[in-house]
């Protein structure tokens, strides 16, 4: 729920979130978000990379023309790593995280 999170960022004074689809099916719905309020988010997509080819096309259109971030492998933790370790996201540079 976008308007949810805008109201909670604006309560806490968060200025910009990253936002992660719930599932690598719902990538979608973060790029309905994203274009909604570019201001206020920096997009994530989750990909499973299991899905081969696929997760390889959907991670190209996500990155190439939806201007995403980066990414999140359905393995992986995101929120766990430490935020200040990997707040650099440099565009036009794509980083894409990964925990083994």
């Amino acid at each position: 729920d976008v308007d949810r999170l805008l109201k909670q960022m604006e309560i806490y004074n968060i200025e910009k979130t990253i936002l992660c689809a719930s599932g690598c099916h719902e990538n979608q719905d973060t790029v309905t978000a994203y274009k909604a309020h570019p201001d206020k988010i920096i997009p994530l997509m989750w990909v499973n990379c299991a899905e081969g080819k696929t997760a390889y096309d959907s991670l190209e259109h996500y990155l190439r023309d939806e201007h995403f971030a980066g990414a999140n492998d359905r393995n992986s933790s995101f929120m766990t790593l430490n935020p200040m370790q990997n707040a650099s996201i440099t565009l036009p540079t794509i980083r894409i995280w990964l925990k083994s």
